[in-house]
């Protein structure tokens, strides 16, 4: 699914470039160069691909899901029945998708929206600034807590079977009282991650380099603009291939860990094991999913 994002953005990325390219003329002899039109050609979609990816994510772990709630108990899962048990769930994780990307959305016009609003009323580069840094510092703490909060609704609603509302309270409370070890364990997996994706560009990025300045001062300056469009995306498929389904294990992992500190949940899987939970026939609902509904209790 990832695959087919950035599929998505290649050729919103092209589009972008082809709609310079004629231009590039022009654009040269305003003062703008080629270099300008691939940054903002990269930087056009970067925002999109930022914005899909973090909807992609937590229906990714959704998916994900599927495959830890029975590698827990031994269960080998194929891809297919990954699948199979995550589609009935794909409108809920679509929901929690939005709801993740609304606040952000939030969060940026309540952050930087103030300071956006004062750049066109004054001159003032340390007003301008001092506004944008007031409105981070009062913003982004926010942000995060309810970030935070929200995390583990993806997995709650595969595991759980239940809606959009349901699965974000089951997060609440699965996150409340341990909300500093969430976070840091979320916070440690985002490093990672960005750590090995900056790892994992940098042959894309310099072979783009390289592409680019090779035609800046040429008649395929154009080209090289889609060239290495086309290269840059390459690489973030390729990050994005390594380190989505990392993310997404990594979310699924913490919810079973906060189920089993919070509701002892360690005990019921002993219990499925014990009593050897088998299918009735080939191809029937497997057992060991109904363990991970909550009791009434919770």
């Amino acid at each position: 699914m990832s695959g087919v994002t950035q599929v998505v953005l290649l050729l919103l990325q092209l589009l972008i470039a082809d709609r310079l390219v004629p231009d590039l003329d022009v654009l040269s002899q305003a003062g703008v160069s080629v270099m300008s039109s691939l940054s903002l050609s990269a930087q056009l979609a970067n925002l999109g691909m930022g914005l899909l990816e973090s909807s992609v994510a937590v229906v990714l772990t959704g998916i994900l899901t599927a495959v830890v709630g029975r590698a827990v108990l031994g269960r080998a899962v194929s891809a297919g029945e990954a699948w199979r048990l995550a589609k009935p769930r794909l409108p809920t994780l679509f929901g929690l998708a939005g709801i993740n990307l609304a606040i952000v959305l939030i969060w940026a016009v309540v952050g930087f929206g103030p300071a956006v609003a004062v750049s066109f009323t004054t001159s003032e580069v340390g007003v301008v600034v001092g506004v944008f840094l007031l409105g981070l510092l009062v913003s982004a703490p926010v942000a995060v807590f309810f970030w935070v909060k929200v995390s583990l609704a993806a997995p709650a609603a595969v595991f759980e079977q239940c809606g959009v509302g349901r699965a974000l309270r089951r997060s609440a409370a699965l996150v409340k009282g341990d909300w500093w070890r969430v976070f840091g364990i979320q916070l440690l997996a985002v490093v990672i991650t960005i750590l090995a994706g900056m790892l994992l560009m940098i042959p894309f990025a310099l072979i783009g380099g390289i592409v680019t300045a090779a035609t800046l001062n040429g008649d395929g300056g154009g080209v090289g603009v889609i060239a290495s469009t086309v290269i840059l995306t390459l690489g973030a498929i390729v990050v994005s291939t390594v380190i989505s389904p990392f993310s997404a294990g990594v979310v699924a992992l913490l919810y079973a860990d906060r189920r089993m500190r919070a509701e002892a949940f360690d005990l019921v899987l002993q219990t499925g094991v014990s009593q050897d939970l088998r299918p009735a026939f080939p191809g029937a609902p497997d057992p060991v999913d109904d363990l991970w509904r909550p009791t009434p209790a919770h």
